[in-house]
């Protein structure tokens, strides 16, 4: 085996260990990517403005006319979002057994999205995963093998280009692809695909 394959291997393997070892909707932000990969999927590119109130951000107006700038109603099928997906949620020393009853929501529902203006192109392909999945937790999970591999073909590329049939020519892309960069890119979210396309 070559040099690139392995590492494009090695890759590949701590991109699926992530997205199917980390708690559902447990990466930066993840639920409301996954609502944006919903939207993004069934056809809502961009939804209508559904602001915030001051009440959330009564401190910071700052805060609340940034977030209300992308802050998009998205309309979600029945059994695609659970009541427990952030039980754990910045509780740190909370572990994520709160998430074994998912109580799904069976109705559509419309929710209230802070990324429903976001770039569409990275949600497409998970959020046609995720319209074929059976429940949310099995939906996210989906979403993310999807995004992950997206996200894979980029970084082996990256491997090709740099490869010179010598080792060392490899080093840069070794170096830049961290940890955080493979675990960004194992969740659902558009920075993985921004940072493995750079």
């Amino acid at each position: 085996l070559t040099a690139p394959t392995l590492l494009c291997a090695a890759y590949g393997l701590l991109l699926v260990s992530w997205a199917m070892s980390n708690a559902p909707f447990a990466g930066a932000d993840e639920t409301s990517h996954y609502v944006r990969a919903i939207g993004v999927g069934s056809g809502q590119l961009v939804g209508p403005l559904d602001p915030y109130t001051t009440a959330r951000f009564r401190n910071s107006p700052t805060t609340l006319a940034w977030l209300n700038d992308a802050t998009r109603a998205v309309t979600v099928p029945g059994d695609r979002l659970s009541r427990t997906a952030t039980c754990n949620a910045f509780h740190v020393l909370s572990s994520a057994a709160c998430l074994n009853d998912p109580q799904t929501i069976a109705a559509t529902t419309v929710v209230q999205n802070p990324v429903g203006n976001y770039q569409p192109l990275p949600y497409m392909l998970p959020g046609l995963a995720i319209d074929h999945a059976n429940g949310p937790f099995t939906a996210d999970r989906l979403g993310r093998l999807v995004s992950a591999f997206l996200c894979w073909v980029f970084l082996c590329l990256a491997v090709k280009l740099a490869w010179n049939e010598k080792a060392p020519s490899l080093s840069g892309t070794a170096l830049a692809v961290t940890p955080m960069v493979l675990f960004t890119a194992s969740i659902i979210n558009p920075s993985g695909l921004e940072i493995t396309t750079g």
